[in-house]
């Protein structure tokens, strides 16, 4: 029997009806149930997009900073704790579209004729705990919130220079003495910040070199582990195991440092 079909609002491909696209992972309109062989699996709940983490923190209490699995020397821990939870969470959404997309295809097969039923359901089952931690550490990550120095400070630099554009639009349309007071205020001010702005950014570099001695060190202990278990030194499970947490842990770093690279591009265009 042919399945209906329906336009994903998202992607735009045509697919087969359900709850997820097959395509892109997103929810598609809500229709019901398929078929009662759908009724054992576990629910799916669509995970929402994720807002940067590099913004100011919603109150002045700060979390406890997550266990990154990793540590690099001369870097504030709760500036790298804002870095790593930003490429963590990309790492963790990109394991949440394919939680989804082996969720729906279990679904889907559940539905065919032939189906293992017992096999599929405890399947299902498997991928809701795996969907579950994976939301829980998500949800922990996006507790780190808050600017980092050099953020800070090229925001208000910006503001600075805003202020002075519009003020030198309006020389000879003020009274003179009060256009010089201002206008001397606001170079004060933008000479202090550029001053605190090199700073933040001399310590970013040095952020970015202890970022890159971790991920030296990280490749060089898959490499390590890959020529153990070639040699027979670990079995195929420690193997495969190990060498997924120090994958994930290079992924995490890699995303750290361009993040960073981002915004000290920003701060050397000043």
């Amino acid at each position: 029997m042919s399945r209906a079909l329906v336009v994903c609002p998202f992607c735009g491909v045509e697919v087969v009806r359900a709850r997820f696209c097959t395509s892109c992972g997103n929810p598609l309109p809500r229709v019901s149930d398929l078929d009662g062989s759908t009724a054992a699996l576990p629910p799916v709940t669509p995970v929402d997009s994720v807002p940067g983490v590099l913004m100011p923190a919603s109150d002045a209490s700060s979390p406890p900073i997550p266990d990154f699995g990793v540590t690099i020397e001369d870097v504030d821990q709760r500036a790298l704790s804002v870095l790593l939870a930003k490429a963590e969470l990309q790492v963790i959404d990109r394991d949440l579209d394919e939680l989804i997309r082996q969720i729906q295809a279990t679904r889907q097969a559940l539905s065919l004729k032939n189906a293992d039923r017992a096999v599929l359901t405890a399947r299902a089952g498997t991928l809701k705990e795996i969907l579950d931690r994976t939301k829980s550490r998500r949800a922990e990550l996006m507790s780190i919130k808050g600017p980092l120095t050099i953020e800070t400070v090229l925001s208000e630099l910006a503001s600075e220079e805003s202020k002075l554009s519009k003020l030198e639009q309006l020389e000879g349309s003020v009274d003179p003495q009060v256009y010089k007071e201002q206008h001397g205020t606001l170079i004060t001010s933008i000479k202090k910040l550029r001053k605190e702005l090199k700073s933040a950014a001399k310590d970013a570099r040095e952020w970015l070199k202890g970022m890159s001695k971790k991920e030296k060190e990280l490749r060089r202990e898959a490499s390590r582990l890959d020529a153990r278990y070639k040699i027979g030194d670990i079995s195929t499970k420690v193997f495969e195991e190990s060498k997924s947490k120090v994958d994930r842990s290079i992924d995490v770093v890699e995303g750290g440092q361009r993040a960073l690279e981002a915004i000290l591009s920003m701060a050397e265009r000043k």
